[in-house]
């Protein structure tokens, strides 16, 4: 037994100096081939030491033997332009952390298209929740940009995580005295597939956590009766005015499938790996919540009056030369009770001007110029109210404020110091006087009624289904208390389309069989608007509309609501 033990060791150790050789003479692969057998062979001596016991697997166990997950929250505001245009330029976006998931880290991937005119060069500062993190290069001509920054739990503490983007430089073509037109030939854009992307050890089975890390728009797909068909074409206005990126009906398209019920056991379920299950408005409220990355967008008002931030507008301090705009975007459907302002609460503050320098204000409504003035440049802050005329509002209405340095350049070789000024928190708007006619009277009445029901009539295309999604988040209250079901709604809007409408008014009494037309009862229609009109969508009193001309004048892709007051 000995003796075959020497003999065995002999031939382990010739098989050793033979393919040394080899390694040396013949190159790496065959190195590598020998020494993975040379640790095959030391696991076999391990496993033979050790009583043929089997491997011990190297994965960390414990607390943390959950595998890590990572959460994708996209840029806000996919549809809609953010950057910085001209210099210098200041602007911020705020990227929403998903409430209840515990992180323990994350990374914000920032994609940025830049053009600069010709001679032009700049810098562009990234800094996350007030700390600057980043200095990006600004060179002439088009280029494109990928920015990672790293985050740990202490910038994910709060509801969202803040990026504020500096521009500074010039795009003066070569001239002496660069001018704010001058400088203007210079745009930096964050492009859509920005993200923020953060990792969590919670368990991913859990229907919520899950649904927050599904990929793709959410593709809603009605279940089998007519309540679940409107309830899927609420939810798709409502996640569309959430920022949440949606289709309605495509179930083969790429995403995430999403049953829509008018009810169910649980707010949210899970039905497979890449497919929920939403129970009514509980349930699309609580998908809002999980994955709105709207905090950009107007948030839902609760109470007058409503402040400037609510409503979307930036309220951080601007460097500019020449002149500033902020904007107020405002639907009627989103703010309280359905009312209509009446009053624009203006707060700005401002650096001083030098000595004889003024500042000019002008303020417009929907283009309508509202109030052009001169202020002191030695002036801290503008305290103003403004009224906002009632027939001047629509359904979407902007406000613009612009606020204009008149200081010329100090001299042939330098231009003046940039000037700052801030849009307060404290600008804010405050119902008046309500209008009684038109949208005013019809939002109110939604926004206000114990229910309103959602019926569809017939079967909608894909086509005709976005039609009648869109419309509604024209005109809905977003906070609306909806009724899918059959039972009777205090108001109760019911969607129709060209081949369907004669029989919907036939079934409440305004059409007899030999289609003869009746008065409306107070009974209003929601129609596109005429070309040319302030709003997109139009109503129709049925007691002053001649129901055969109207029947006759919508268009095969058309869809209209009819209102009825139950």
């Amino acid at each position: 037994m000995r003796d075959l033990l020497r003999l065995a060791l002999v031939a382990i150790l010739a098989f050793a100096v033979v393919g040394t050789a080899m390694v040396y003479s013949r190159g790496g692969d065959l190195g590598e081939s020998v020494v993975a057998l040379a640790d095959q062979a030391r696991t076999a001596v391990t496993n033979v030491a050790g009583g043929n016991n089997p491997p011990v697997d190297a994965t960390v166990t414990g607390s943390t033997d959950v595998a890590a997950t990572e959460l994708k929250v996209l840029r806000p505001l996919q549809r809609s332009w953010i950057g910085l245009a001209g210099f210098p330029d200041e602007t911020q976006i705020r990227f929403a952390v998903p409430p209840g998931v515990s992180f323990t880290s994350g990374e914000l991937n920032l994609a940025f298209q830049s053009e600069l005119a010709e001679h032009g060069d700049g810098r562009m500062t990234i800094a996350v929740n007030g700390r600057d993190r980043e200095q990006v290069v600004l060179n002439s001509g088009k280029a494109s940009h990928a920015v990672k920054i790293a985050l740990d739990a202490s910038d994910l503490l709060g509801e969202e995580v803040n990026v504020t983007l500096i521009g500074r430089g010039n795009t003066n073509s070569g001239q002496i005295c660069p001018t704010d037109a001058a400088n203007s030939g210079s745009a930096v854009t964050l492009l859509p597939e920005s993200a923020l992307s953060l990792v969590t050890y919670d368990k991913i089975d859990d229907p919520e956590t899950a649904l927050i890390a599904a990929s793709g728009p959410m593709n809603l797909v009605p279940g089998l009766s007519t309540a679940d068909a409107a309830a899927a074409l609420w939810a798709d206005q409502q996640l569309a005015r959430a920022g949440i990126a949606s289709t309605l009906d495509s179930a083969d398209q790429m995403g995430t499938r999403v049953l829509v019920a008018n009810v169910g056991a649980a707010p949210v379920s899970r039905l497979s790996d890449t497919s929920f299950q939403l129970a009514g408005q509980p349930g699309v409220e609580r998908l809002i919540a999980l994955r709105a990355a709207e905090r950009q967008a107007p948030a839902l008002a609760t109470h007058w009056p409503v402040d400037a931030a609510t409503l979307g507008s930036e309220t951080i301090v601007k460097n500019f030369r020449g002149s500033k705009r902020w904007t107020i975007d405002y639907k009627l459907a989103d703010l309280p009770g359905g009312l209509m302002p009446g009053r624009l609460n203006l707060a700005i503050k401002m650096s001083e001007l030098a000595e004889d320098r003024d500042w000019v204000l002008r303020i417009t409504l929907n283009n309508n110029l509202l109030d052009s003035r001169r202020i002191d440049g030695k002036a801290k802050s503008i305290d103003l109210p403004i009224d906002l005329p009632a027939d001047q509002q629509g359904l979407a209405n902007r406000i613009q404020i612009e606020l204009v340095d008149t200081s010329p350049n100090e001299s042939i070789c330098r231009a003046g110091p940039d000037a700052q000024a801030q849009l307060l928190p404290t600008t804010t708007l405050t119902p008046g006087v309500q209008p009684s006619e038109g949208w005013g009277p019809m939002v109110r009445e939604l926004a206000n009624a114990a229910s309103v029901g959602l019926v569809v009539e017939g079967k909608l295309n894909a086509a005709e289904s976005s039609r009648a999604s869109a419309m509604l988040a024209q005109f809905l209250p977003a906070a609306a208390r909806m009724a899918f079901s059959d039972d009777k709604a205090a108001v109760s809007l019911t969607v129709v389309t060209e081949s369907t409408l004669a029989d919907a008014l036939r079934k409440v009494s305004l059409l007899t069989p030999d289609s003869a037309a009746k008065a409306g009862a107070g009974k209003l229609l929601i129609l596109s608007a005429q070309a040319g009109s302030f709003d997109p969508i139009a109503i129709h009193d049925l007691d002053r509309t001649d129901l055969s001309s109207l029947i006759a004048g919508m268009k095969r892709s058309d869809v209209a609501f009819l209102v009825q007051r139950h």
